[in-house]
């Protein structure tokens, strides 16, 4: 029996050109230097790139003629629900968040069921929220070991606030078990019937995206220095509906 080819760079589509230029004739004369001024043809650089974005268009309209599959993949189409719904197992909960100036939004699907909720924090919120939690997390970025007080110090201002135990240069940082609480509240507090024996398939956006959200905690813990995680049984990740 012949083995399918593989797909290798050789037999992959090329990659997508049709990519729009978004500038305009005005915009490039308003962006011109004045001593260029004189020397710019407004009308000239409109017919440039006019000619540019229709050979834009025809590479592309060749491109997705030749290659079907490369359309659907340059363009994908989304899902409608009740396609997603199809690709989850009974025991999985799929979670979209997104993050938006003023607010999140948080979309949970299952098999059977989908709801969304409207979030009161934005972008700033969300970046406090991680960078404060990114203090607990991130030893070379966040903070540098002093010889001479043979403690970690902190290297931004939002670190600061946190006290570190003098545990020698190989001790945990100050984690703020707190803030991972407030941000699990924020998050997934609401969600109820879509995390109880569930595993959570999560696409952050975002600040999130800069956060391990298996830090965040399911019941409060106070401003400790989680150290052992082991030690502590209500970590996101599995909910057996007993928290």
């Amino acid at each position: 029996m012949s083995q399918p080819p593989s797909r290798t760079k050789a037999t992959l589509p090329p990659r997508p050109v049709g990519l729009r230029i978004p500038l305009s004739a005005a915009h490039v004369a308003r962006s011109a230097p004045p001593s260029c001024a004189r020397l710019f043809d407004p009308d000239a650089a409109r017919g440039r790139l006019t000619a540019a974005d229709n050979e834009l268009r025809r590479i592309e309209t060749d491109l997705w003629d030749k290659y079907p599959a490369a359309a659907e993949f340059g363009s994908p189409k989304a899902l409608r629900l009740e396609d997603i719904q199809k690709l989850l197992r009974p025991d999985e909960t799929l979670i979209k968040i997104l993050v938006d100036h003023q607010a999140s939004y948080v979309w949970a699907v299952t098999d059977r069921d989908a709801a969304w909720i409207r979030v009161a924090a934005g972008i700033s919120a969300m970046e406090e929220h991680v960078d404060r939690l990114r203090c607990g997390l991130d030893r070379e970025g966040e903070w540098t070991w002093s010889e001479a007080e043979q403690t970690w110090r902190a290297r931004r201002v939002r670190c600061s606030a946190l006290q570190v135990s003098p545990s020698g240069v190989s001790g945990p940082l100050p984690f703020p078990a707190g803030t991972a609480h407030e941000l699990y509240q924020l998050l997934f507090g609401r969600l109820g019937r879509f995390l109880e024996h569930k595993h959570l398939l999560v696409v952050p956006l975002g600040p999130l995206t800069c956060l391990p959200l298996q830090v965040l905690l399911t019941t409060p813990a106070g401003e400790a220095v989680v150290s052992q995680p082991e030690l502590v049984p209500c970590w996101i990740g599995w909910f057996d509906g007993s928290r």
